[in-house]
């Protein structure tokens, strides 16, 4: 028996072999048999060669030979104790084996779910980003066969004359209340043409912000659409995020995912550059700092 707890012992961590409880059962029965047998040759052996021959009477031998089978009860008992150890063990086993699966069903289930999560995410996210580009190929100069990025450029050469007019060329630099001012009537002139297109970006960077992700993971969907903007977008952007169309919402994004780490330095918007964060340009030791 203590053979058989050792091995059970071994099987309480199921593996990918069963334990041999089959072999163990037999062992018992077969144990159990051979005793039966011994105890039946004994007791006939006492019987005919000790109280036989001191001529005890049949009902002395009878008693005799139950107290042969009171031994024999108490054998059957402890084997009977041991059957009932084997069942507990044959349980404890099978409960740890259903346990087992339960947890590797739900690590499946759970590891399907976020598969599914991040598929959906994704689709919706390049989705939104080819609208993006849609929006972007859209844009248009009214009155004018220009559309698109070249539009876009149009539009930013627009503001940077209003902002730099009654200014001389030597030492201009743009103060953010002129700025905000510049942008604002820029903006209401041109919100038919420009205004869908902050709109979609924002709102694109907050579906990514909002995802229930690893933030190294939104960092990456949030440089593919880094990568979308060219050099006019991200000098418009610069002067959206400060003004009151996205100062609350927007300017939080834009810093939280440097879109405008490669938005070009120069001395006009220097001003306006030391409003952002330092994160807001790809750098944690300064907004002047050398750009990745």
């Amino acid at each position: 028996l203590s053979v058989f707890f050792v091995d059970a012992k071994k099987q309480e961590k199921p593996s990918g072999k069963e334990p041999r409880w089959a072999a163990w059962m037999l062992f018992i029965g077969v144990a159990v048999i051979l005793v039966l047998i011994g105890i039946a040759n004994l007791q006939y052996w006492v019987v005919e060669n000790c109280v036989k021959k001191n001529g005890t009477d049949d009902v002395t031998r009878f008693g005799i030979s139950g107290d042969f089978f009171g031994f024999a009860n108490a054998l059957f008992s402890a084997l009977a104790f041991a059957m009932i150890m084997v069942t507990l063990w044959m349980q404890k086993y099978e409960l740890k084996l259903q346990r087992n699966e339960i947890d590797q069903t739900q690590e499946i289930m759970l590891e399907q779910t976020a598969s599914l999560q991040r598929q959906t995410f994704e689709n919706t996210f390049f989705g939104m980003l080819r609208l993006h580009t849609e929006i972007v190929d859209g844009v248009k100069i009214r009155g004018k066969a220009i559309h698109g990025r070249e539009a876009i450029g149009v539009l930013y050469a627009e503001l940077f004359r209003q902002l730099c007019s009654g200014t001389s060329a030597a030492g201009r630099r743009f103060p953010l209340s002129k700025a905000n001012d510049s942008y604002h009537k820029w903006y209401s002139g041109n919100e038919a043409e420009i205004g869908h297109y902050f709109r979609t970006l924002y709102n694109l960077m907050r579906y990514i912000n909002e995802y229930d992700d690893e933030v190294d993971q939104k960092t990456t969907y949030a440089r593919l659409v880094r990568a979308q903007l060219s050099r006019n977008e991200l000098q418009l952007l610069l002067f959206n995020g400060l003004s009151k169309f996205g100062e609350e919402k927007f300017k939080p994004l834009i810093e939280k995912y440097a879109l405008l780490k490669h938005c070009e330095r120069s001395g006009e918007t220097a001003e306006l550059r030391e409003q952002y964060k330092d994160t807001a340009f790809g750098s944690e030791t300064g907004g002047n700092a050398q750009e990745g």
